[in-house]
């Protein structure tokens, strides 16, 4: 792998398929696994349950963005736009 690295920044092309697939055989046979792209697991969403909740959880401060200050909503109802959103 190191080796295409190198031939790539040098514009040499000598990794060929047939040395990716060989290398897929051998990762296949020492591991057991099939050679398939992984699949990202479905993150699921943080609900806060307050403001306060959210700063303890994430260190961070609240901050309403500039269309809800634009808005006049209250801090409390931006929050829960922020909440149902995430």
């Amino acid at each position: 792998m190191i080796s295409n690295a190198f031939d790539t920044s040098f514009g040499r092309n000598t990794f060929t398929k047939e040395k990716t697939n060989k290398m897929m055989t051998h990762n296949t046979e020492s591991t057991g696994a099939n050679p398939q792209p992984q699949q990202n697991p479905k993150t699921t969403s943080v609900v806060y349950e307050s403001i306060e909740d959210y700063t303890a959880k994430t260190g961070k401060r609240f901050r309403m963005t500039k269309d809800q200050k634009t808005r006049n909503i209250s801090r409390e109802e931006a929050f829960t736009e922020f909440n149902k959103g995430n």
